[in-house]
């Protein structure tokens, strides 16, 4: 039933890059305990790439008699550990890697301007992620080593990241990271200077409301 090749992307078990999270024994040797890093592929919703499927499992092995069985004998759904951090009143720096979003966890930054920067290594960071995560956040830092944004927004969709259409949400980028606006194109308007775009965008394609601000900085 689980499928832990590595050659090409597994249709069910572990999901791509991602395997065992922890490995342990029993204190006699009979059992192996194995801890899967997030979801299983059949756990979650493959067609949407869901990356945030809130179940994992346990497996269990016998090795009593054979160090390498086929199967498990037990099957455990574990709920994976989510978190909330809350920014103050002040200007607040949020430091998080690619895993804990994938895994849930949210950040409200609160009053002020607060800004949110994504480690290295933390692979690609999608919209799904950032929507799913992030309000009162009026700035985010793709820039590290190892880290590309691929992003699909909305108007509405920035301005609920960013806590207000009246805020700007800045995008610190580079090579490799992309950006879709979804809103008509008609829209919306764009200017770049330096290596800066700013998009604002409207409701309609009169520009009777301003519903986001977008800076793009590349």
């Amino acid at each position: 039933m689980l499928n832990f090749t590595s050659a090409t992307g597994p249709l069910n078990g572990r999901r791509n890059n991602q395997g065992f999270e922890g490995v342990s024994l029993s204190p006699d040797g009979s059992r192996l305990f194995v801890l899967l890093q997030s979801a299983a592929v059949q756990d979650a919703n493959v067609a949407a790439n869901d990356q945030l499927a809130k179940h994992t499992r346990l497996l269990i092995y016998d090795v009593s008699s054979n160090p390498t069985p086929n199967d498990p004998i037990a099957e455990y759904a574990l709920t994976l550990p989510t978190y909330t951090l809350n920014g103050g009143g002040g200007d607040d720096i949020f430091i998080i890697d690619g895993s804990s979003l994938a895994l849930g966890t949210t950040i409200d930054g609160g009053t002020g301007s607060n800004s949110v920067n994504i480690s290295a290594n933390s692979g690609t960071i999608t919209d799904t992620e950032l929507l799913a995560s992030l309000t009162n956040v009026q700035s985010i830092d793709f820039t590290a080593t190892n880290v590309n944004a691929s992003l699909s927004l909305s108007g509405s969709q920035i301005s609920a990241i960013s806590g207000s259409a009246s805020n700007t949400l800045t995008l610190l980028t580079n090579a490799g990271d992309t950006l879709n606006i979804t809103d008509p194109g008609t829209n919306y308007t764009q200017a770049t200077v330096g290596n800066t775009t700013n998009y604002t965008i409207y409701d309609d394609a009169s520009h009777t409301n301003v519903i986001a601000h977008l800076a793009w900085v590349a």
